[in-house]
C-alpha cells in the first residue's frame, strides 16, 4: 500500500481544511457539537433560528384521510421541536398544510416554541 500523496491531493486537502476552518468562524454560525443544530440569524432582528426546519410543501402533508395520517404529521412536528428544531415552512398554497400545522401546534401546546415561515400566494 502506498501512503504517499501527490502534490495535487495535498493542495486539495489543505484547501478543504482551510475552507472548513474559515466557514466555522463566520458570524452567525454555531460551532456544532454533538446534538447541536446550526443556527443562523434573522437579519432584521438578530434572532437566532435553526438553519434546518420542517418543510410542508409535499402534496401529502396537508391532505389527510384519517386520524392516523394526522398523528404522523403531529408526531413529526413534535419530534422536530423535541430535538431543538423550531422552523416550520408553510404556505396557503400547500394544500391545507397551514391548517394541519396550526392544529398540531395547538394540540401539542407548542406554538410558542416555533418559528413559522410562510408566504403569500401570487394567485387570487
Amino acid at each position: 500500500m502506498n501512503n504517499n500523496i501527490t502534490r495535487k491531493e495535498f493542495l486539495k486537502l489543505t484547501a478543504a481544511a482551510a475552507a472548513g476552518a474559515a466557514l466555522s468562524s463566520l458570524p452567525g454560525t454555531a460551532n456544532a457539537q454533538a446534538g447541536d443544530l446550526l443556527h443562523r440569524p434573522i437579519h432584521s432582528t438578530g434572532e437566532m433560528i435553526p438553519a434546518i426546519g420542517l418543510g410542508t410543501a409535499s402534496d401529502g402533508f396537508g391532505r389527510m384521510n384519517n386520524d392516523a395520517q394526522y398523528s404522523q404529521r403531529k408526531n413529526a412536528i413534535e419530534a422536530l421541536i423535541a430535538n431543538g428544531g423550531s422552523v416550520i415552512d408553510t404556505s396557503p398554497t400547500y394544500r391545507g398544510a397551514e391548517a394541519v400545522v396550526g392544529r398540531a401546534l395547538e394540540d401539542l401546546g407548542m406554538r410558542d416554541r416555533c418559528f413559522l415561515a410562510t408566504k403569500t400566494s401570487i394567485y387570487g
